[in-house]
């Protein structure tokens, strides 16, 4: 599973959980509460990895364009 696609699956679990409570499948408001913010709390944490792997991404694409015009 790729980091985006992880994203994707996370951002559908907050529409299942959003529906869930609509149709009342939490058995209280705090189990609601717990999943929304563990969902949440996931998805800023992947949204951390991706800028992360973009930022090394790009570093290294620096480094190489300066290797490059060096002559290295």
């Amino acid at each position: 599973m790729t980091l985006l696609t992880l994203r994707d699956t996370i951002e559908e679990l907050k529409v299942v959980i959003r529906i869930c409570k609509e149709v009342k499948a939490f058995k209280s408001f705090s189990s609601f509460q717990y999943a929304a913010e563990s969902v949440v709390s996931l998805g800023k944490q992947s949204e951390g990895w991706i800028k992360s792997v973009q930022q090394r991404s790009s570093a290294t694409g620096r480094n190489n364009r300066t290797k490059a015009n060096k002559g290295g």
